[in-house]
């Protein structure tokens, strides 16, 4: 062999080993990212378990509140959409 094919074959090989490595790693991190997310996954459901969220009673009226306050409000907007047609049907 040349000394041409012979640099071809190490840059070959270098590049291989290169690759190889690189998808090992990428694999290892993919795994390692797997498995962190797991693990707060479960630490989640775990707490969640444990300690079950239940609202006090006075968040669940200012709850209640809120939604009907939400619904009065798209309520009068839907009067002032009508409004506005009637008006713009008036005009013509």
């Amino acid at each position: 062999m040349t000394d041409n094919s012979t640099d071809l074959i190490i840059t070959i090989a270098k590049w291989t080993a290169g690759v190889l490595a690189a998808g090992f790693i990428a694999q290892f991190g993919k795994r390692f990212a797997d498995w962190i997310i797991e693990r707060r996954r479960r630490k989640r459901v775990d707490h969640d378990k444990a300690h079950p969220s239940q609202l006090p009673q006075a968040a669940q009226e200012t709850a209640v509140q809120a939604t009907i306050v939400k619904n009065e409000k798209k309520a009068l907007k839907a009067l002032a959409k009508l409004e506005k047609k009637r008006m713009k049907k008036a005009k013509q």
